[in-house]
């Protein structure tokens, strides 16, 4: 049970530093708090910002049986409250600079909020074996409420430190938002574990140089990131110094791309482990060690976890065969909350092991010759085009033979019945020589029949590559490129030029006009796509923005952008 265990790390976040001690007499007012709100139903909503506060709420609701659901209240408010209605939420848990209207949930502001000590806390008075809720993306349009078991949270956390080691006295740097739930590794596992967390604020987390910053200036020696943010990180220290120090870097959440791994390799002296698992089995349920490896595979099953290869027809595929990825074990989720059809849809029970219950992943995946499991993608990404059935990702693998292509994500146009590739390369390259190159490697009928150069590519909040804003933002460029007026100043050309070609590759929402005026909260441009912006406008003016002015909101439109940057010059 989470009461018997016992943090032992120091949370460190700027000038604020919070030993075990300290840290614990935080989370022991807490538990005071949510034991006096005799709760009827064992679930709380955490709309906390990244500091104490949140890390704290989070021991606190594990050690008292009580259901946590983290809200980031920087989403579209109807969203957020779909999640609170839909999950129930009777309390949020907040602090008094949060003005967020909740619709008259109740809400305990943990800043402003008088509490007896004089309360018996009682971890066993609320039987709940829910640690705690969090959406993910659903088909319909509407996200699914995910119900992640304490035996799986449990199972987690006792699983990753014997394979990676956690030991007391590291430092790990937290950039993860609260609402992905690697968050939990670099907070729940580290800081049981004894491992210290440096917790990085919303702006360093979105900041590639306050990120380096601090990877720098704490002596970080162990740090979980997704392809693109260390792609991020890259594109301002392309040496990886800021990973001098790094012992263990954990790499997760997306495709890992053989570049990339291979910088890693070669630029730094870390042990690098490739992490694989949905929502649905607690966090990461395979590890692989790639450390002295020449391929990207996704390893073996962490404690009490056990993967399946299923044909269609649900029955296990042969060695070297291709199959979905399908999970079983103590990580698997209860299934989707207030939704049974959902639930029977991804989680099952195998016929050939009838007490077996799995989660089918969507994800296609073979056992290589060394016995390691290999991820081919997603099955849904699979298209049907003149009587081919076609996988995305085959095609992306195998266009990255091209010389020059690094890095390339292959759609599907329904509407006009046509593969495209956008494709990130130092120089322009033709489409005759691609073509004639992607011959070798792809069949005819796979072969895209247009080929477009961004600067950058596209992704989720969570940092995955996405395919259909990446496809709907090139739609938009079209319409934007034959409706821009002529600007003036021929810096001001060059901005917009930049901006657009961002566009490119970022928008998710049709703009009409762009020009000077132009907001750039209009732009649609999140902080991955913002910071690509920036990188792109310090290279072509030979110029360097100032910390402050790496956040999404830090102008106001175009015109503010054009000003800036001929003072800089």
């Amino acid at each position: 049970m989470f009461y018997d265990k016992v943090v032992q790390g120091t949370l460190i976040q700027g000038e604020n530093v919070y030993p075990a001690e300290t840290l614990k007499e935080q989370i022991e007012r807490i538990k005071i708090i949510l034991n006096s709100l005799n709760l009827k139903e064992p679930l709380v909503a955490l709309a906390l910002p990244r500091n104490v506060y949140l890390i704290a709420s989070m021991f606190a609701s594990l050690e008292s049986n009580i259901t946590f659901l983290p809200i980031d209240t920087g989403q579209p408010k109807e969203r957020i409250q779909y999640m609170l209605e839909f999950a129930q939420v009777s309390y949020v848990l907040t602090l008094t600079e949060n003005v967020f209207d909740f619709g008259g949930i109740n809400t305990i502001y943990l800043d402003n909020h008088e509490y007896n000590t004089d309360i018996c806390i009682q971890n066993d008075n609320i039987k709940n074996n829910i640690a705690y809720i969090l959406y993910t993306s659903g088909t319909t349009g509407k996200p699914k409420a995910v119900e992640i078991t304490r035996e799986g949270l449990n199972n987690f956390i006792e699983g990753i430190p014997s394979l990676i080691e956690f030991n007391e006295g590291k430092r790990l740097a937290c950039f993860t938002s609260a609402t992905f739930d690697i968050f939990f590794l670099e907070t729940v596992v580290a800081l049981y574990k004894g491992v210290n967390v440096v917790l990085a604020n919303e702006d360093e987390q979105n900041n590639p140089k306050k990120m380096i910053k601090i990877l720098d200036d704490y002596s970080i020696n162990m740090i979980q990131m997704t392809p693109s943010r260390l792609k991020i990180i890259q594109a301002f220290d392309n040496e990886f110094e800021c990973l001098k120090n790094i012992h263990t870097i954990m790499i997760g959440g997306e495709k890992l791309h053989y570049e990339i791994f291979k910088s890693l390799q070669n630029k730094t002296k870390a042990k690098i482990y490739n992490m694989y698992g949905p929502t649905e089995t607690t966090i990461w349920s395979t590890v692989s060690e790639l450390t002295k490896k020449n391929k990207i595979d996704i390893g073996q099953p962490i404690l009490n976890t056990r993967v399946y290869l299923l044909s269609d027809d649900m029955k296990e595929v042969t060695n070297g065969n291709i199959g979905e990825i399908c999970i079983s074990g103590s990580g698997l989720a209860r299934g989707y909350l207030n939704s049974e059809i959902q639930t029977e849809k991804s989680f099952c029970n195998l016929s050939f092991y009838p007490y077996e219950r799995i989660y089918r992943t969507g994800d296609l995946g073979r056992y290589d010759e060394d016995g390691d499991l290999l991820c081919l993608g997603r099955k849904d990404e699979q298209i049907k085009l003149r009587g081919h059935r076609i996988e995305l990702e085959d095609i992306d693998t195998n266009m990255l033979k091209v010389t020059g292509i690094k890095m390339i994500a292959s759609c599907f146009d329904t509407e006009k019945e046509q593969l495209i590739s956008f494709y990130i390369s130092d120089t322009n390259l033709d489409d005759k020589v691609i073509h004639k190159q992607a011959k070798l490697y792809l069949p005819e009928y796979m072969i895209p029949d247009k080929f477009c150069r961004v600067e950058h590519m596209m992704y989720t909040s969570s940092g995955k590559m996405d395919r259909r804003a990446l496809l709907s933002a090139n739609k938009d460029v079209e319409k934007i490129a034959s409706e821009m007026h002529e600007v003036d100043s021929k810096i001001k050309d060059e901005v917009l030029e930049v901006v657009t070609n961002t566009i490119r590759t970022v928008t998710e929402s049709t703009i009409t006009l762009l020009d000077g005026k132009t907001k750039i909260e209009e732009l649609a441009l999140n902080s991955i796509s913002y910071i690509n912006m920036i990188v792109e406008l310090e290279s072509i003016f030979d110029i360097e923005f100032e910390d402050e002015k790496l956040g999404v909101t830090a102008f106001e439109s175009v015109d503010y952008i054009v000003k800036y940057i001929k003072e800089l010059m």
